[in-house]
C-alpha cells in the first residue's frame, strides 16, 4: 500500500520502498507531526541509500574516502557544478525542458564546509524529482530549486533536501565506526567534513533509528548498550 510519501512500505523491515512521484505535505516543517517528520528522514535515508549505491557501481563513489567526494559522482552523473556569485543565495539547481540533467551553481562566499553540503542538498532536490520518472519525463519536465541563506527547514522539501544531505556526507555505518574508534565530536566533524551544526543534527538522527548515544567522559561519542 502506498504512503502519502509515494512510497510504500517492505513488510519485513519496514523499509521505504519508492512507487511512484514522491508527494510532500503542504505547510510549515514546524506544522508535522513526529510521525510525518520521522517518515521524511527515513525517505531522505532511503533516497541517500540509492543515490551512493548507484554511485559506488559507477566507481564514481568510493566508501572509504571522507569527505565524500561530491564532485566525482556529479561528474559521473553529468551534473554540472558551477562556483557563482549568487547574491545572498547559497545555491541552486536548475534544467529547462529538453535537457536531461541539470546544473548546479554554488555561492562563492560559502565555506568548504558549506559548499559540500549545499551542494549534497541540491542534489537532494533533484533526487526527489526524477523518483517515478522515465527519462522522457525527466526531459521533457523543467525544474529548480534555489538555496535561500538561512532558510533552514522551512517546509518538508527543505527538511527532506537537508536531511538526504545528512545521510549523503554521513553515512550510519561510518558515525558508527568513528564512535567505536573513540573520535571526539570535532574529529568526526573533520572526518566527514562538515560543520557543527551539520554533525549536531545527523547525531540527532540516531534517536530516530533507534540507536541512542552519548557524550564519553573523554569528550568522544559513546553508543548506549
Amino acid at each position: 500500500m502506498s504512503g502519502f510519501f509515494g512510497f510504500g512500505r517492505d513488510k519485513k523491515t519496514e523499509a521505504p520502498v519508492f512507487t511512484d512521484e514522491i508527494v510532500l505535505p503542504d505547510g510549515p516543517t514546524e506544522s508535522l507531526s513526529l510521525e510525518q517528520r520521522e517518515l521524511i528522514v527515513k525517505l531522505a535515508e532511503a533516497l541517500a541509500d540509492d543515490f551512493v549505491a548507484t554511485a559506488a557501481e559507477h566507481k564514481w563513489y568510493n566508501p572509504s574516502l571522507y569527505p565524500v567526494d561530491l564532485v566525482s559522482i556529479t561528474q559521473g552523473l553529468g551534473i554540472a557544478v558551477w562556483p557563482s556569485d549568487m547574491d545572498g543565495n547559497e545555491g541552486a539547481i536548475s534544467k529547462s525542458a529538453g535537457q536531461l540533467m541539470p546544473e548546479v551553481a554554488i555561492s562563492n562566499a560559502l565555506s568548504p564546509q558549506s559548499r559540500l553540503f549545499t551542494l549534497a542538498h541540491e542534489l537532494g532536490h533533484w533526487q526527489v524529482f526524477i523518483q517515478g520518472k522515465t527519462e522522457q519525463q525527466i526531459r521533457e519536465t523543467a525544474f529548480g530549486d534555489i538555496r535561500v541563506k538561512s532558510e533552514g527547514d522551512r517546509n518538508p522539501r527543505e527538511y527532506l533536501a537537508n536531511s538526504f544531505a545528512h545521510y549523503v556526507l554521513m553515512p550510519t555505518e561510518e558515525i558508527l565506526m568513528c564512535i567505536v574508534s573513540n573520535m571526539t565530536f570535532d574529529d568526526m566533524r573533520v572526518h566527514f567534513g562538515v560543520s557543527e551544526e551539520s554533525m549536531m543534527r545527523r547525531l540527532s538522527y540516531f534517536n530516530l533509528e533507534q540507536q541512542p548515544f552519548g557524550t564519553a567522559p573523554d569528550g568522544g561519542i559513546s553508543v548506549d548498550e
